[in-house]
């Protein structure tokens, strides 16, 4: 169960300030691990959370939202800041989208982080031609992620996708990751 209250002001330029409360309930049947070595155990959980967050407007060269969140998470606490759907325009074919974020978790059962840091990498040849590429590590699950995507419409609603992914699990101690997943997709 989810109740949530939003509170959000459109300024004149576009920026927005949101406010947002929710108050959850989780019923758990069966035991959760949320982390390595930090299991939530079978129960009823009642907890709130409050968000404060800035967008600017997206007509700046750079953009992007910053947003902070604390409150109750299962039997504990969460604080995370973030820096969401950042957007640099470096020409106007060539835009970079970084996206960063920072999560502390306190739980009777175990304390643990969560931090997560993209870069969305856009490449217009044309408006029927794009190129695109996320990077992405999380050091929750000590991995690093990629996935390429070229895409063409070469007639009128008539497109192909090749998609490349890549997932690397990491150590910091290990010069040369191992790869743990890779695809190639033409659609």
């Amino acid at each position: 169960r989810e109740a949530q209250l939003l509170l959000e002001s459109e300024f004149e330029n576009s920026d927005q300030l949101s406010f947002f409360f929710s108050d959850h309930y989780e019923l758990l049947t069966r035991p959760f691990a949320i982390s390595p070595g930090v299991t939530i155990p079978v129960g009823g959980y009642d907890f709130r959370n409050f968000r404060a967050s800035y967008r600017f407007g997206a007509q700046r060269p750079v953009s992007g939202q910053i947003t902070v969140q604390t409150g109750g998470f299962w039997s504990g606490d969460n604080t995370a800041v973030s820096l969401s759907r950042g957007r640099v325009e470096v020409t106007p074919q060539l835009s970079v989208e970084p996206s960063v974020s920072f999560n502390w978790v306190d739980l009777p059962q175990g304390d643990f982080t969560q931090h997560v840091a993209s870069t969305r990498v856009s490449y217009s040849f044309s408006p029927r031609l794009f190129l695109s590429g996320l990077l992405q590590y999380s050091d929750g699950s000590d991995s690093f992620s990629t996935n390429f995507r070229l895409r063409w419409e070469y007639a009128a609603g008539s497109e192909i996708f090749i998609v490349y992914t890549e997932e690397r699990d990491t150590d910091v101690f290990d010069r040369f990751s191992a790869l743990s997943n890779r695809g190639l997709v033409i659609k």
